[in-house]
């Protein structure tokens, strides 16, 4: 299917050539500024928490001094001289509980393979022929890809992918807007469970921030007018009502799609509990209360929305350091906890996308999804579009 209308195939190349050098440009610049926000974001994390606390709790303290990076006593080279606290070089040799952390993947594995049957139904009901394997594969996929970029390029990633496959362009841009639909419904319903707990005050307090940075986020994408959200981009309640009564009229499905959401939330939240239980020792006490670690998801996925860095990294951890933080746990374990359960998750996945590349054959490449992102357009026209949402009315109906 030809993307370009009539009025791109008649640029002279002089135009075109400049066009895609501007195009270019450009992302390369949001780009950069987003891997800057990123480093910010997590600087200040690291910088309120205490570098010190976050290296021994981590436990990279050790393998730091044990490299010669930083040094122990005076008779060690080193680029630092000295540990701040002695307790902080007792923290960081407590031992790990590698067994938890691996079942913590494997959880997050599950989860994603939750996730990916979701999305396979969610691609049957739009008409897109497949087998789960194929619709998991681009789902893993666009996973991992949203994991290294920012702006949501994941999505387009996702889309590409289908449309590799044979999907028209319009059924699979549908399917990856219902399924981040039902990212914001995970939320919400965890959010609600949250308040009905904590009650309005602590409610209130720990989701506040997370809040205030989701509509800090957006203002800076909507005064930079940059395209954040892929082939779903300019979202109106027009389409989450359309999409919403067109589940309606099958409400078995819509049920059991429900239920793959919240199962794969609660899934992943007990992986970061896990991690979090994995590095708690004598000397290191992560051990939070599994409701703690639900809230700081949900806080943490509000944050994340709109990632505006790569894979949304400083702004989930900010969101879940903040409402641990505000839930009485101390700053330096909150943060750690928000950085050892995205960093198990991200690894995890990305690794989960390495190998269906390598074993697999990706019916996209990098390439094409970032040069699809670069054109900050969506994947299909207005007019295909509508005939593609005329042909599912008829289906649904």
């Amino acid at each position: 299917m030809n993307l370009e209308g009539p009025m791109t195939r008649s640029r002279s190349p002089d135009t075109d050539n400049g066009a895609t050098h501007k195009r270019v440009s450009n992302t390369v610049g949001s780009f950069i500024f987003s891997c800057v926000v990123g480093v910010l974001l997590f600087g200040m994390l690291i910088y309120f928490a205490g570098i010190w606390n976050i290296l021994a709790q981590t436990r990279l303290l050790d393998p730091l001094i044990n490299a010669g990076v930083i040094a122990y006593h005076d008779d060690q080279m080193g680029l630092v001289k000295g540990v701040s606290e002695h307790k902080f070089y007792l923290m960081s040799q407590d031992p790990i509980d590698w067994g938890l952390v691996l079942l913590a993947a494997v959880i997050i594995l599950l989860a994603t393979g939750v996730k990916a049957s979701q999305f396979h139904s969610i691609a049957r009901f739009f008409g897109i022929e497949g087998s789960f394997g194929q619709h998991a594969r681009a789902h893993i996929y666009g996973v991992g890809i949203s994991r290294l970029l920012p702006f949501r390029v994941g999505d387009v990633a996702t889309a590409k992918v289908l449309a590799g496959q044979g999907a028209p362009l319009g059924r699979a841009t549908s399917a990856v807007f219902v399924a981040e639909l039902f990212v914001i419904f995970e939320i919400v319903v965890f959010a609600l469970l949250d308040l009905f707990m904590l009650g309005w005050s602590t409610w209130l307090s720990q989701i506040f921030w997370a809040l205030v940075t989701l509509g800090v986020i957006y203002l800076l994408v909507r005064s930079s007018r940059r395209r954040v959200s892929g082939p779903v981009g300019h979202v109106s309640f027009r389409a989450v009502g359309q999409a919403s009564h067109a589940l309606a009229q099958k409400p078995a499905l819509l049920i059991v799609l429900s239920l793959l959401s919240l199962i794969a939330f609660l899934l992943f939240k007990t992986a970061g509990y896990l991690i979090a239980m994995a590095f708690t020792s004598d000397n290191v006490h992560l051990g939070v209360a599994f409701s703690l670690i639900v809230m700081g998801g949900v806080a943490g996925s509000i944050a994340r929305l709109i990632p505006i860095t790569p894979g949304g990294i400083g702004q989930y951890e900010a969101g879940f350091a903040t409402a641990l933080y505000l839930g009485d746990v101390a700053l330096k374990d909150a943060v750690t906890i928000a950085i050892l359960a995205n960093f198990l998750r991200s690894v995890t996945e990305l690794l989960l996308m390495g190998a269906t590349v390598l074993w697999y054959r990706v019916e996209t490449n990098l390439r094409d999804v970032l040069d699809t992102f670069a054109r900050a357009e969506p994947l299909i026209t207005r007019e295909q579009g509508e005939g593609d949402h005329a042909t599912e009315e008829s289906r649904f109906s």
